[in-house]
Formats: structure tokens, C-alpha cells, sequence
């Protein structure tokens, strides 16, 4: 005979009668482990972790600038997305004018991961960038 027990948080804990009473109470599956905050991340019970923030700062036209994540991965990094969230109106507004462009594009790129950072590439011929980053990993 057995009892299990579900908290609201999802943890789930059993134990067994055996004996004429019951043995304690053992956490079957430990709640993740997170921080939601606007740069948190989030420990699954399977070792998989989710991770995203928020940059803005002064980088310059067409640098990069390596990214702290905001806890290590354990063992390494599977991929980082970043999305400039500048806009025409704030970085692209002199280009574009200057050269009749319609549209104007901010690209974006990641490299050189690994399981403590990332090198964000920003082409955005302000002076600054702001982008929205995730990244998973284990």
C-alpha cells in the first residue's frame, strides 16, 4: 500500500505502509528550480534549462560584445536566439533617409557559445542596440 501526495506547485511526494505504519514522506519529483524575473531562467527536473533577457546598450555599428548567461549551464549550451527590438523610427532613421531606403533592416547574429556566455553581433548603425535573448541547454 502506498499514498501519494501532489502539492500545488507540482512537487509530488509518495511513501508506503509497511510494518503497521507508513515511512516518510520522499519527494518523487523536485520542483524546478527558477527565476522569472525580465532576465531569469528556469532548471527542468530533467536537466534541461530554459534561459532569456533583455540588453540594451551602447555596441556601435556592425560589433559584437560577448553576454554573460544569466546562471552556467552544467554541461553545455544547445542554442541562443536573439531579436533586435530596435526600431526604424530609434536606429535606423538616419540610414535610411540618407540613402532613400524604404526599409531598413537590423540584423542580428549569435556566435562563439559556449556553456557561461554568448557573443551577440549587432548591425545597427545607431550606436546602440536592444534585443531579447533565449538560449537552452542542460
Amino acid at each position: 500500500i502506498h499514498q501519494e501526495y501532489r502539492t500545488n506547485e507540482g512537487e509530488l511526494y509518495i511513501r508506503h505502509f509497511a510494518n503497521n505504519e507508513w515511512s516518510e514522506w520522499e519527494l518523487l519529483n523536485p520542483r524546478t528550480v527558477q527565476n522569472l524575473t525580465q532576465n531569469g531562467w528556469k532548471k527542468l527536473p530533467s536537466g534541461l534549462i530554459l534561459q532569456w533577457g533583455y540588453v540594451n546598450n551602447e555596441q556601435g555599428y556592425e560589433h559584437s560584445r560577448r553576454y554573460n548567461f544569466n546562471i552556467s549551464f552544467t554541461q553545455n549550451c544547445f542554442g541562443v536566439f536573439i531579436t533586435s527590438i530596435d526600431d526604424l523610427k530609434e536606429l535606423g532613421h538616419h540610414y535610411a533617409n540618407n540613402r532613400h531606403e524604404a526599409n531598413y533592416v537590423v540584423s542580428a547574429t549569435v556566435k562563439n557559445v559556449n556553456a557561461n556566455s554568448f557573443e551577440g553581433w549587432i548591425d545597427d548603425n545607431s550606436g546602440s542596440c536592444e534585443f531579447y535573448w533565449f538560449a537552452i541547454g542542460q
